[in-house]
């Protein structure tokens, strides 16, 4: 399959690569592979993904910090290139989004 042909295809990646880190994980704790090993492993991990730009981190911590991805950068797509060019440095900040408590009433955050 052509990776150009679908932007979706570059995302399964990221989150096999994710899936896959977690269920090495959890099979190595106390107890093997389940469920909540599982959980265990997703809610601590800390690690670089490869499909991210180098200086984006990719962790959770619990419910302190639920979100893998709070990075991003600022790019302009270059068509005489066929290339996006960075406009700027990468931006960071893993643990400063407020965790999203789900009302369910409202169908948002409160």
């Amino acid at each position: 399959m052509d990776y150009k042909s679908s932007g979706p295809f570059g995302l399964g990646y990221f989150h096999a690569w994710a899936t896959d880190q977690a269920l090495k994980i959890a099979s190595q704790l106390e107890g093997g592979l389940t469920r909540a090993n599982l959980m265990v492993a997703v809610r601590a991990m800390d690690m670089s993904n490869p499909m991210l730009l180098p200086g984006i981190k990719f962790n959770q911590n619990g419910n302190a910090d639920p979100y893998f991805v709070e990075g991003t950068d600022i790019s302009r797509y270059d068509a005489a290139k066929q290339a996006w060019v960075a406009a700027g440095a990468v931006i960071e900040l893993s643990g400063r989004s407020q965790p999203c408590s789900w009302d369910q009433a409202s169908g948002g955050c409160r």
